[in-house]
């Protein structure tokens, strides 16, 4: 990972304190919930996308690049069925990016944010009007 900025005491330190419960949070409900084979893809996710945190200041464009997908991964595989704690380290690497990825980073952000928002939503519709079995 040349090129890219050690995280800060206090940045690791969020990442943990965010980390360690709602991380925890969604692996027990994924164990729980979640068919076994989306468990494979969904812990490394929502770990990545957590872990992604510790670098909001230090690196904004690749935590809140690591985030996103994460989430996105998280969205898509699960089709709107559960929404995993996990989704939360969104809005803080949203604000990470935003107020320290540079001059264009807020509109990128909410950009970005606004399509996820739109795409999930269109998601879930197209799920549930084929009648998902993960529905029923």
């Amino acid at each position: 990972m040349s090129g890219v900025a050690r995280p800060t005491r206090s940045d690791a330190l969020l990442a943990l304190a965010v980390g360690v419960p709602v991380g925890g949070w969604s692996l027990l409900l994924l164990w729980l919930a979640a068919p076994r084979s989306w468990t494979l893809v969904l812990a490394p996710a929502a770990m990545v996308g957590l872990a992604a945190l510790a670098w909001r200041r230090g690196a904004p464009p690749v935590s809140f690049a690591a985030v996103s997908v994460a989430c996105g991964v998280q969205v898509v595989v699960l089709n709107g069925f559960l929404l995993l704690p996990s989704l939360l380290a969104f809005p803080l690497a949203l604000y990470g990016y935003c107020a320290y990825g540079g001059r264009r980073a807020p509109l990128t952000g909410i950009a970005v944010g606004a399509l996820g928002a739109a795409g999930t939503a269109a998601w879930a519709g197209v799920t549930r009007s084929r009648g998902c079995r993960c529905h029923r």
